[in-house]
C-alpha cells in the first residue's frame, strides 16, 4: 500500500513546477490524470534533452501518470472536465494568477462541481499582490528574492543557481501542502485553496540573511565558495579535479594541519581560532592550500583528509552521481522504461517511508494516451472533446 492510494487528481499543469508536485503524489500512489492541449501537450514534451525524438525531461517530470487531451474551450471538453473534477480529490494548476477563472475552472467554479475539492495552485508570485500578472521566469526570480544576490563571487555580479531551484522547492511545497490539505479535509470535509508561490518559496531558504537584516540591520555579502564564520571554506583545484574542503572547528583544524603536513599552524597565533582565520585566509592560508592541492590528485587529496576527520568532497558531475556507491545503496536514481523514450535513469523518491514506501509504475504517458479508458468511462467519444 501506498499513502495516497484512493486519492484521484485531476493536473491541470504543465512545465517543471506543477509537475514534479503531481509526479511525488502518483510515486505515492495517487491516480494522477493529466489534462493536455490536443495536437501539442504539455510543452514540456519540447524540452531537452530528448532520446529518439522524445523528451527525457518530460519523461522524468510525468512518470506514474495518464494524459488525456481535451480542449477547455469546447462546451463538450469543459462538462467532461466538470465530471472529472466531480470525482476527484484534487485539482492542481500551475497557470498564470486568473487564467483557470477565465477558462470557468477556478477554484470557486469547480467547488460547486466538488464541495471537497483540494484546488492546489502555483504562481510565480501568488494568486494576489501587485506582482501576480507578471511572467515569472527563472532569472527574474532568483534575482527577486535575494538569493542571487547572495550567490557568486564578492567582487562579481549577483550570478543565479545552476538549476531552477524556484520551480524544483515550490513543487515540493506545493505536494505538501495538498497532502495537508488532505488531512485538514478528512477533519472538516471542507474544500480547500492552495496558494503556492515561486517566490515565496525561495525566500524561505534566505534564512540568516532576513534575520541578521531585521534582527541587528546587517545586510549580508556575497562570499564564493567561502564562510565569513570559518575558514578555510572553498573549493580548490587538484591534478585531477576539484575539492570542496570545510573546516568549522578547532579539531578539524588540528586534523587540517596534520593533513597537509604544517602542525607548525597550530601555533600561529594569526590562525589560532575562526575568526582569525577568516581574516587571514586571503592574504596567507589560501595559497597554502592551493599549493597542496595543485600537486596531488583529487582522490588523493579527499582520501588524506578524510582519514584526519577533516570534510572534504570532490565536486561531482552527473556521471559521478549516478555511478556513485552510496546513491546505488539509497536508490537515488531509478530506471524507468518508457515507451518514447526506452529505458531512462532518472531521480528516484527522496522520500523514504519505511512501511509505505512510493514506487514507479510506469513510465510518461504519450500524449493523449488514456483518451480512449477516461472517455469510455464517462460516456463520451474523442471527437466531442478536441
Amino acid at each position: 500500500m501506498r499513502p495516497l492510494d484512493g486519492i484521484k487528481v485531476i493536473d491541470f499543469t504543465q512545465a517543471h513546477a506543477g509537475s514534479l508536485c503531481t509526479m511525488y503524489l502518483a510515486d505515492f500512489g495517487a491516480e494522477v490524470i493529466k489534462i493536455e492541449r490536443p495536437g501539442s501537450g504539455d510543452m514540456c514534451r519540447n524540452w531537452p534533452p530528448f532520446r529518439d525524438g522524445a523528451s527525457l525531461y518530460f519523461s522524468f517530470l510525468n512518470r506514474g501518470k495518464k494524459s488525456i487531451t481535451v480542449n477547455a474551450s469546447n462546451p463538450k471538453g469543459k462538462e467532461l472536465l466538470l465530471e472529472l473534477v466531480g470525482d476527484a480529490d484534487v485539482v492542481c494548476e500551475n497557470f498564470k494568477a486568473g487564467n483557470m477563472d477565465r477558462l470557468g475552472l477556478g477554484y470557486e467554479q469547480l467547488r460547486l462541481a466538488n464541495d471537497r475539492i483540494v484546488y492546489a495552485s502555483l504562481s510565480g508570485y501568488g494568486a494576489n499582490g501587485p506582482l501576480k500578472g507578471l511572467p515569472a521566469y527563472d532569472l527574474m526570480l532568483q534575482c527577486q528574492s535575494g538569493i542571487a544576490h547572495l550567490t557568486g563571487e564578492r567582487s562579481g555580479i549577483p550570478i543565479k543557481a545552476g538549476q531552477a531551484i524556484g520551480d524544483h522547492l515550490s513543487g515540493i511545497y506545493l505536494a505538501n501542502a495538498i497532502c495537508l490539505a488532505l488531512i485538514a479535509r478528512a477533519a472538516t470535509g471542507q474544500s480547500q485553496r492552495v496558494d503556492i508561490s515561486i517566490l515565496d518559496s525561495i525566500f524561505s531558504i534566505l534564512g540568516g540573511a532576513v534575520l541578521d537584516y531585521s534582527g541587528n540591520g546587517v545586510h549580508h555579502k556575497r562570499n564564493g565558495n567561502t564562510s565569513p564564520w570559518h575558514a578555510p571554506c572553498d573549493v580548490f583545484q587538484t591534478v585531477t579535479g576539484f575539492a570542496a574542503l570545510d573546516v568549522t572547528n578547532e579539531l578539524e583544524w588540528n586534523g587540517f594541519c596534520q593533513t597537509i603536513g604544517r602542525q607548525d599552524l597550530l601555533a600561529d597565533e594569526s590562525l589560532d581560532n575562526s575568526e582569525k582565520r577568516v581574516r587571514n585566509y586571503e592574504s596567507g592560508l589560501k595559497k597554502i592550500i592551493g599549493d597542496y592541492m595543485a600537486t596531488r590528485s583529487l582522490d588523493e587529496v579527499v582520501e588524506a583528509f578524510n582519514r584526519n576527520s577533516v570534510p572534504c568532497s570532490a565536486v561531482m558531475d552527473a556521471g559521478d552521481l549516478v555511478d556513485n556507491p552510496h546513491h546505488k545503496v539509497r536508490n537515488t536514481f531509478i530506471t524507468v522504461d518508457g515507451k518514447a523514450t526506452g529505458s531512462v535513469t532518472m531521480p528516484g523518491i527522496s522520500i523514504k517511508l519505511g512501511n509505505a514506501p512510493g514506487s514507479v509504475l510506469s513510465g510518461a504517458p504519450a500524449l493523449g494516451e488514456h483518451n480512449s479508458e477516461i472517455l469510455q468511462q464517462y460516456g463520451y467519444e474523442e471527437d466531442e472533446i478536441i
